[in-house]
């Protein structure tokens, strides 16, 4: 929401406009979905809210990887997807989504379609392709209860290993704070 009012107050819509656009939706909810309303309020096309096109990395193709991906793609960025199972990969090549989330398979094929989205095992290919890298692998629990790091920190490393100029590395996995500093 506070991205929302953000940039609502960046394109000057009134509060009159936002009241009509909210009743309109009240009343048509069936035919206009979530999306095509932000963009009504905004009183844009959605390819504005891509100011830069970027080559992004997702390392990590489960829930939370697999999803960012897909929205990405979906607004126009070029994404590359890295993952250590190759089955996986190859199934995700195919348009095969091995996780519920409603209307991911259907971004998976376009976006793959459309050349979007691409899938590899190669995290070399994985870090030279993107300039922002997104880390979003497990974070298992440890024997005591706090999280395992093990995969994320096993990324940062293959990521400085391959990495021939500077990156934006995000980190999407669940993590405790300080994380970053290590």
């Amino acid at each position: 929401f506070y991205t929302l009012s953000r940039i609502l107050v960046l394109k000057r819509v009134t509060p009159r406009k936002i009241k009509n656009i909210l009743k309109g939706f009240a009343y048509n909810n069936s035919q206009i979905t979530l999306k095509k309303w932000f963009f009504k309020i905004l009183d844009i096309n959605p390819w504005c809210l891509i100011f830069n096109k970027m080559k992004i990395t997702v390392f990590g193709t489960g829930y939370v990887g697999l999803v960012q991906a897909a929205v990405l793609s979906e607004i126009g960025h070029d994404v590359c997807c890295v993952d250590t199972d190759k089955q996986k990969i190859n199934k995700l090549k195919k348009g095969v989504v091995q996780i519920y989330e409603p209307g991911l398979p259907t971004l998976i094929k376009n976006n793959t379609q459309n050349g979007k989205i691409f899938f590899t095992s190669s995290a070399k290919k994985g870090v030279n392709f993107g300039e922002v890298q997104f880390i979003a692998v497990g974070t298992p629990q440890d024997s005591d209860g706090s999280a395992d790091l093990t995969y994320v920190l096993k990324v940062a490393e293959t990521i400085a290993a391959f990495m021939e100029d500077e990156k934006i590395i995000i980190i999407k996995s669940t993590v405790p704070v300080g994380t970053a500093h290590k």
